[in-house]
């Protein structure tokens, strides 16, 4: 039996104390006028999400990796419900392509939103990438609603009730955010390895988005365990005939699964909270450390955030087409041990100029340039040694730099750091504003 069968097997056991034991979403607040879109919403949690959010008197838009099987849950729902006003519009998670036109149809559809429910997601799929090449838990299940969240915030903003709720799981436990390796690739995929880190995701996103809105935003923001569920989430898992049985015998109903979810959307005690987690509709505050960690959260914003924009420029950038040359020409670049400072060096060294290489390590930038040289045998290079956040540095620098050459013709201010620490300068200034401006 595989493991994860037998994990199956055993939640089978926790399962049934669970089912004992679940709660209700108590609150009895209506939704009629307001508009809530939950992705996701085809079957499962998020089907069942809509159905009791329609209850309520919300407006539903649907968002539905198939449209035909998103025309199929909004029948079913209306059978249950006749009066559910509801939207079904297409959005592949696993596209950032997909969810731009969809934030853009929510835009032309309606003209404030509520709520938004970031439901959709897979689980312990094969090694498989997403459209924009993401591994493809993470970019479905984090990035994908991540970047639909900052397309619909600013509806959200207009709301008195803004929410931000996100689907996440107990799996989160067992997660870790590989920032060096956000894609687990070089051997290190595993299914539910990349499952997890896709889930303790979730919570940090919802984490550091509440951090940055601040305590007085009118948005809100929660992520939750909605239980062990059956649904088809884990139709990629070889559960064998006794997981089947567990599955559908012993675990939550989407009905009793989505209630944590309704609480999180519903609830007039969470009017002031956000940034938490819950499960069993309540907070849950003895989170494990890797699930509030500050500092991997703000860098996984970060790391979302530039990957959003850069899969969407990649494709557009240009080549730069000149031929000038530089022969004669003195440039001085700064942090040029590493990155694009060392990239910059070399492709200008390429057109004849001599090149005054900036770096905080005397050490690295010799391995840079000897690097360079390596690459282009005839690459005029000077390396001086440069502490931007050390005005003393960057004035003793300024005189090596008369000493070594009369003249400079070209200065590329390309040094910089980002999302340190609350660190001060050797002059006192922070950090980032010292080293990056001053």
């Amino acid at each position: 039996m595989s493991y994860l069968r037998l994990s199956y097997t055993a939640m089978g056991t926790l399962g049934r104390i669970i089912t004992k034991t679940s709660q209700r979403c108590k609150s009895q607040r209506r939704l009629d006028g307001r508009v809530v879109v939950v992705t996701g919403a085809n079957s499962g949690l998020g089907r069942e999400t809509v159905l009791q959010l329609s209850l309520r008197g919300a407006k539903v838009i649907m968002g539905c990796r198939s449209a035909e099987t998103g025309e199929k849950a909004m029948n079913d729902i209306l059978l249950r419900n006749g009066r559910a006003d509801l939207i079904v519009l297409q959005v592949d998670l696993s596209s950032l392509n997909s969810v731009r036109y969809f934030a853009e149809m929510v835009a032309q559809k309606v003209n404030r939103l509520d709520i938004l429910v970031n439901n959709a997601g897979v689980m312990n799929t094969p090694e498989w990438t997403t459209a924009d090449g993401f591994e493809n838990h993470f970019g479905t299940n984090h990035l994908g609603h991540f970047l639909l969240t900052m397309h619909l915030l600013p509806m959200l903003t207009k709301s008195p009730i803004g929410r931000v709720v996100t689907v996440s799981s107990m799996d989160h436990m067992a997660g870790k955010i590989h920032l060096d390796n956000i894609n687990l690739r070089n051997g290190t995929y595993k299914p539910f390895k990349a499952y997890a880190q896709s889930k303790l995701a979730n919570i940090l996103f919802t984490r550091e988005m509440a951090r940055r809105l601040g305590p007085y935003s009118r948005v809100k923001t929660y992520s939750l365990f909605p239980g062990i569920v059956a649904t088809n989430i884990g139709r990629h898992a070889d559960l064998g005939a006794v997981g089947e049985r567990v599955a559908q015998t012993v675990f939550l109903s989407p009905e009793m699964g989505v209630q944590t979810t309704l609480y999180c959307c519903l609830d007039e005690h969470l009017d002031d909270e956000s940034g938490f987690y819950y499960a069993n509709c309540q907070r849950v505050d003895d989170m494990l450390p890797t699930a509030t960690d500050d500092k991997t959260a703000g860098a996984l914003w970060q790391l979302s955030s530039i990957s959003e924009v850069t899969r969407n420029v990649t494709k557009r950038t240009k080549r730069y087409q000149g031929n000038r040359r530089l022969d004669g020409q003195v440039v001085l670049i700064t942090g040029a041990n590493t990155g694009i400072g060392k990239e910059t060096a070399y492709q200008l060294s390429l057109r004849g100029a001599k090149v005054i290489m900036s770096s905080r390590s005397l050490e690295r930038g010799e391995a840079a340039m000897a690097d360079i040289k390596l690459r282009n045998g005839r690459a005029d290079l000077i390396v001086i040694q440069l502490d931007l956040a050390s005005l003393k540095s960057v004035r003793e620098f300024v005189q090596i730099v008369g000493i070594q050459v009369d003249r400079i013709d070209v200065l590329i201010n390309n040094a910089g750091v980002m999302n340190t620490p609350e660190w001060t300068t050797t002059d006192g200034f922070e950090m980032q504003f010292g080293t990056n401006h001053l």
